[in-house]
Formats: structure tokens, C-alpha cells, sequence
């Protein structure tokens, strides 16, 4: 989960890294209309090892929308699902390479849901965070959902005589924009799967 750690692969030994970017936070509405409440972006998940650097992408955030009247706000923007990218050797077999998926804009009169979460053996919760709802009658100004994380699984080989060591970054969820009853919800959690054999 969340952090820094170190995976040691012995000689010969075959690894599979199944990543799961963390999903982006929600965005609220904020009067007056000066301080932008938008949600955090993300994290990645990245895997780095020599000139080896695999990222499973964090989702974005949504922006928030802004309140002065009736006649005076503007509406905030879905976030876009997490970006991977992969720069590897021919020692990683790349098996699935999945972007995030983007939240969408849907009524103004619903809660503006976050990027659908990526399925896992451990559930589907990667998503993006939902945006706040709007205020006034018409229900505007509301804030955009955040994208979910990427997938990237890979399988690794140790085709040496040494233990070669991974560094392994996964990234914090996003932050939904908090702004009292009127907020953007959190991002859902980024984290790796380990499989060896």
C-alpha cells in the first residue's frame, strides 16, 4: 500500500507486479469565486530498477465549480483517468497495460460520480472520487469527479546469478476539496499485488 518499499528478486526467480494507480479526488464549490476547490490528483504507483521505470498513473482530479448568483458561477470539469507509461527491458513481459478511466459529466441534479475503479483480486477500488452537487435551485456550480488509476501488470524474470532489488513507490489517494456539506469525496487507494514463483 501507500510508501516506499524494496522487492528482492533471487536468481532465476520469476516476479509478477499487478499496479493499481490511486484514484483522484473530487471536486466541491466555493464562494466567493477566487479560491479554486479542486480536488489532489492521484498518486502513481512506479516501479524503478536500473533504466527500468513502469508507472501505473494516478487519475486526475476535478475541478471545482464557483458560486457568486444565480446569473454569476461556473460548473467544475470531470477529471481524466490515469496515464501509464513504460519504460522497460526485454526482461518484463508487459500483460496488461489498462489506463484509468475518466469521470464523466452526467446531470447537474445528480452527485457527479468519479471514474469507475479498475477491477482486482482485492475488490474494485482504485475509483475516482464523486464530485460535490451543485447549490441553488438549479442545482450549478457543482464540482467534476475525479479519474480512476491505471493497471499495469507485468511479469519479471531474473535471468541473473544476483538478487536484483525494485524500488517500489505507491502514491496517496486524491483529496476531495472539502467545503462543509458541499464536498468532493476522496479518491480510492493505489497499491501493488506481489506474485512470485
Amino acid at each position: 500500500y501507500e510508501g516506499t518499499h524494496t522487492i528482492e528478486v533471487q536468481p532465476n526467480q520469476v516476479i509478477t507486479l499487478d499496479m493499481y494507480g490511486a484514484g483522484g479526488g473530487g471536486g466541491s464549490v466555493y464562494t466567493p469565486a477566487w479560491e479554486p476547490p479542486n480536488g489532489t490528483n492521484g498518486g502513481n504507483v512506479i516501479l524503478t530498477y536500473l533504466a527500468n521505470t513502469l508507472i501505473a498513473g494516478g487519475g486526475k482530479t476535478g475541478t471545482g465549480g464557483a458560486w457568486g448568483n444565480g446569473s454569476s458561477y461556473s460548473n467544475g470539469e470531470a477529471g481524466a483517468g490515469g496515464t501509464n507509461t513504460v519504460t522497460a527491458d526485454s526482461n518484463f513481459e508487459i500483460q496488461i497495460n489498462q489506463n484509468g478511466n475518466s469521470a464523466i459529466i452526467g446531470s447537474r441534479w445528480e452527485t457527479q460520480k468519479g471514474g469507475a475503479a479498475i477491477a482486482s483480486s482485492i475488490g474494485a477500488v482504485n475509483g475516482g472520487g464523486d464530485g460535490a452537487s451543485g447549490i441553488g435551485d438549479e442545482r450549478w456550480s457543482y464540482g467534476g469527479g475525479g479519474g480512476s488509476g491505471g493497471r499495469l501488470k507485468f511479469k519479471f524474470t531474473n535471468t541473473t546469478e544476483e538478487v536484483i532489488t525494485f524500488i517500489l513507490t505507491v502514491g496517496a489517494k486524491g483529496q476531495g476539496w472539502k467545503n462543509g456539506g458541499n464536498s468532493g469525496t476522496d479518491g480510492g487507494i493505489g497499491f501493488a499485488i506481489v506474485s512470485t514463483s
